[in-house]
């Protein structure tokens, strides 16, 4: 039967197929889940996949800020079965159920391939051996390509005497050598400026000034790209349909209310281009690459929040912040709220990381984290207090229906008490079953 995968059908991920384990797939933006996707729009712990029955998956939100969508219908906390074809929409990422994808192979008539294993005195263990006949015909075609390589190289003529033909010389491919992105919004009130440039040695900087009621200065120190992250700059800025757009897009004439421009020049090997709109709806392209320019900033210098103007982090903060209250005020609702209003809480601060001086409202997040810390420990330990209980007596029925609210209660598969609790719900599923 045909194993379902996760196909990721967008952004950094796009094109990678994710197999979904005994211990499941885990999404979000924290570093610690098994599909990690540095994206705003995700919540640290966003959603879950799990493997159902032989061949099936089944997707499940973690209580989600943004939620998790299955063909444009949100989830809410029920579980949903997927089937092939299905579309999975989390933050801004778009993931569709396929089938697993096996290698095949073709079949040349010359032999069998792959090669089989070999067992004791190099034998091997199943297959034929290939024909007398089959290893001079690959020796023959193995000579010819020897031949005709050498041919090409040295630019030997038709007649063999090294004759007119010139010899084939690959032309150099361009490449990027250094680049610089700038981005401005300013109005009679204040003034914010983003600057990013990489350098021709590979070197990364990011300056932010913020220029309002309080004045914001960020100025990260530089960090060198490693090359395998300058090869994906290469081909994101290479895109041929970035080089196909117009230079220059400038919107009506004369003066809004607002200034927003977004300007970047790329020095290649082979020229230099510039982009710049202001004012101005931008190109698709141009946008796309700006995000992943500013995605790629962001992952490498470690911190999320540091491109955006104070007031909008002081904002988001405060949209996390309501999203956590419900929660909190919720908690006896469904098992996982507490968590999720921790999470909430926590998005919040992360919005007012590089804020400076911080708003009022930062301690009173602080001092709302900690009490639904202290809350989640609490009732942790109480449940798992009926856990152990039922585990003592052997009573296993009881003891998985405990086992799994204590999962629901910390979600977090990273976090040690979800890792104790699911290690001895396996046990006593195994002992259900009559295994021992």
């Amino acid at each position: 039967m045909k194993r379902l995968e996760l196909l990721v059908e967008n952004g950094e991920l796009a094109g990678r197929r994710f197999a979904v384990t005994e211990m499941g797939v885990r999404l979000g933006r924290s570093s610690s889940n098994d599909i990690h996707v540095p994206d705003e729009e995700l919540s640290r712990n966003h959603c879950l996949f799990e493997q159902s029955g032989e061949s099936g998956i089944r997707v499940t939100d973690l209580a989600s800020a943004n939620g998790t969508c299955v063909n444009g219908v949100q989830l809410g906390s029920e579980m949903r079965e997927l089937v092939e074809g299905d579309e999975i929409t989390a933050g801004s990422m778009l993931i569709r159920v396929v089938g697993d994808k096996s290698a095949t192979s073709v079949d040349l008539g010359l032999g069998d391939a792959p090669k089989p294993a070999e067992g004791e005195g190099g034998e091997a263990k199943t297959g034929t051996r290939r024909s007398p006949m089959m290893n001079v015909l690959w020796g023959v075609t193995a000579a010819i390509v020897v031949v005709a390589a050498y041919v090409m190289i040295a630019g030997f003529g038709p007649s063999g005497d090294g004759g007119d033909a010139p010899a084939v010389v690959e032309e150099e491919k361009d490449r990027v050598v250094e680049m610089t992105f700038e981005k401005v919004i300013a109005n009679s009130e204040s003034v914010f400026r983003y600057f990013m440039s990489i350098s021709c040695e590979g070197m990364l900087k990011v300056t932010i000034d913020d220029i309002s009621g309080e004045t914001r200065r960020v100025d990260r120190p530089p960090k060198r790209l490693d090359a395998a992250t300058l090869r994906r700059l290469d081909e994101l800025l290479l895109d041929p349909a970035l080089l196909s757009i117009e230079s220059q897009h400038v919107g009506p004439d004369g003066e809004p209310p607002e200034l927003r421009s977004a300007t970047l020049k790329v020095v290649y090997a082979k020229g230099v281009r510039s982009f710049s709109v202001v004012n101005a709806r931008e190109p698709a392209v141009f946008s796309r690459v700006c995000e992943k320019l500013e995605t790629l900033a962001k992952n490498e210098l470690g911190i999320w929040a540091i491109q955006r103007p104070r007031d909008e982090l002081v904002r988001d903060a405060a949209t996390a912040a309501a999203i956590a209250r419900t929660k909190w005020e919720d908690r006896d609702v469904e098992y996982g709220n507490i968590d999720a209003a921790i999470r909430a809480y926590r998005d919040a601060l992360g919005f007012l990381d590089t804020v400076d001086p911080k708003p009022p409202e930062y301690e009173t997040y602080l001092t709302a984290l900690s009490e639904a810390e202290s809350a989640l420990d609490a009732r942790y330990r109480e449940q798992r207090f009926k856990a152990d209980r039922a585990l003592n007596l052997g009573d296993w029925a009881t003891a998985s229906e405990e086992l799994q609210i204590l999962c629901q209660i910390v979600p977090d598969r990273s976090d040690d008490r979800n890792i104790e609790a699911m290690e001895k719900l396996s046990d006593v599923e195994r002992r259900l079953k009559g295994g021992r």
